[in-house]
């Protein structure tokens, strides 16, 4: 039994639509809410800053190894 190409066509498009469906419903339900935003932006400038500072440490030693 053999699906014609109409039938597989339609078959991948209703499986792209499921599937956009299912990623970004999560996203928007994870993502979405400004408060989930500014959590997610803060934690992301804290890892940066934590990162800068390490980064700061060390090029300090680096220079006083010299």
């Amino acid at each position: 039994m053999t699906k014609s190409a109409g039938d597989r066509s339609q078959s991948r498009q209703l499986l792209k639509l499921v599937s956009s469906r299912i990623i970004m419903g999560n996203f928007k339900s994870t993502y979405g809410t400004k408060k989930n935003l500014s959590e997610f932006t803060h934690d992301h400038l804290a890892n940066e800053r934590t990162y800068l500072a390490w980064i700061r440490t060390a090029i300090s030693l680096t220079a006083f190894a010299y």
